[in-house]
């Protein structure tokens, strides 16, 4: 007869507050975003009895805000995390091939979308948001080709200071962090002894898992009126796999949860605008300067956008080089806003954006001050 004793089983609560408790002693960030990377993490062991895996938007508008230390914490608590800074399409898909399962843990996302324009990584990363995601990739050999399908269903978590591409963005639950203010409680992080506290984390997070297993697998998806209302459709869905782990966990962890999401999806007027409400009120400045025209060069868009002090379009790209015109087209396509062609003279067609594609978004923001500078 064995003399094992066997495991007791893990409280869910328990875990959840510990978890939270490891992220808070390093991490200096609000408890609606320690709700949801407490919950996240626990996805991330249990996302195959998931129809959907919601990604992570670590972000900040400052650096040292925590974004690098916040994706450190996840990976020593995710499941089978990678922690990278970036990879080619052959890498990815190498990966994808032969680990199937893992966490993607990708910091200064920046660099690899400003970089990389391959429709491939793109593609690879938003198709793996469902549980059916596959990607088709062609295989050459002897005597022909064939095309194979990879599994690409996996967690994600992306930490930058820039806003994701549209197509990701959707995908993601937004965590912004703030810089530390001075005399904040959290302690110098030393990755050793962060692992090794860790370590028994991460083995209550797999073992509840395995616990739980069955009450996953038979979750159903919810009804409408189980969600929060104040979110879009996609937001929904991307909310409902952690809604359901905080159902199961009971307790506190239902409500909170709704509570957070809600939150970080729909910021309080008290928090600073955001990267692309900055760019419509200064493209907004940018028409007035040359006397609201119907129609806007690109070039003059840029231009002006880059003379602004204190404005980030002029170190926009990671090597703090100005944002361009494919930069620019990204961030507006996100408002449906994109640039047209305009013949200025006979032979002479020129690109930019038309005032009226802007104006339901002025709507929003005060009236604007006089502008009394004006680009040359």
């Amino acid at each position: 007869m064995s003399n094992e004793n066997p495991l007791q089983p893990v409280d869910g609560q328990q875990m959840l507050s510990l978890v939270s408790t490891f992220l808070r002693q390093y991490l200096a960030c609000t408890e609606n975003q320690l709700a949801i990377l407490a919950l996240w993490v626990l996805h991330t062991h249990c996302f195959l009895d998931a129809p959907v895996t919601p990604y992570l938007h670590i972000s900040s508008r400052e650096r040292e805000s925590g974004k690098t230390l916040c994706i450190e914490l996840l990976s020593l608590l995710c499941m089978r995390p990678w922690l990278t800074t970036g990879f080619t399409p052959a890498i990815l898909l190498r990966k994808l091939q032969d680990e199937q399962y893992f966490t993607i843990l990708l910091d200064d996302c920046d660099s690899l979308f400003a970089h990389s324009r391959s429709v491939v990584i793109l593609g690879l990363l938003n198709r793996g948001f469902g549980r059916e995601g596959a990607y088709s990739i062609p295989v050459s050999k002897s005597g022909g080709s064939r095309v194979t399908e990879v599994e690409v269903f996996c967690p994600k978590a992306f930490a930058g200071m820039r806003p994701l591409p549209s197509s990701i963005q959707g995908f993601c639950i937004p965590v912004k962090l703030e810089p530390k203010e001075l005399g904040a409680p959290v302690k110098r992080f030393n990755l050793e002894e962060a692992r090794e506290a860790a370590g028994t984390l991460r083995q209550s997070l797999h073992q509840w898992s395995v616990e739980n297993n069955a009450g996953l697998k038979a979750a159903t998806s919810y009804r409408e009126d189980q969600l929060p209302q104040d979110l879009t459709p996609r937001q929904q869905d991307c909310a409902e796999p952690l809604l359901q782990l905080a159902d199961i966990v009971g307790g506190e962890w239902p409500s909170r949860a709704r509570r957070a999401l809600v939150h970080l999806y729909t910021p309080g007027d008290e928090e600073d605008a955001s990267f692309l409400d900055d760019l419509l009120l200064d493209i907004r400045d940018a028409f007035q300067s040359k006397g609201d025209p119907s129609h806007i060069p690109t070039g003059y868009t840029l231009a002006y956008l880059h003379s602004l002090a204190g404005h980030p379009w002029n170190t926009w790209r990671p090597d703090d080089k100005p944002m361009d015109a494919l930069d620019l087209a990204r961030l507006l396509s996100i408002k449906g806003i994109r640039s047209c062609n305009k013949r200025v003279e006979f032979h002479h067609v020129t690109k930019g954006y038309r005032r009226k594609d802007f104006l339901r978004w002025w709507q929003k923001f005060p009236k604007p001050k006089v502008q009394t500078y004006v680009l040359r």
